[in-house]
């Protein structure tokens, strides 16, 4: 089981967001943060 929240903002030709993340593998809860940054063609 998994879970994966994502927030991005768009401005222009770019984007920044964050992302986060709860994974369950074999009972061991494993916990994700991260941040993003693109450029839109």
């Amino acid at each position: 089981m998994s879970v994966k929240l994502y927030y991005n903002y768009h401005f222009k030709k770019y984007y920044v967001g964050i992302s986060a993340g709860v994974h369950d593998l074999f009972d061991e809860g494993v916990s994700t943060i991260g941040l993003q940054f693109g450029i839109i063609p």
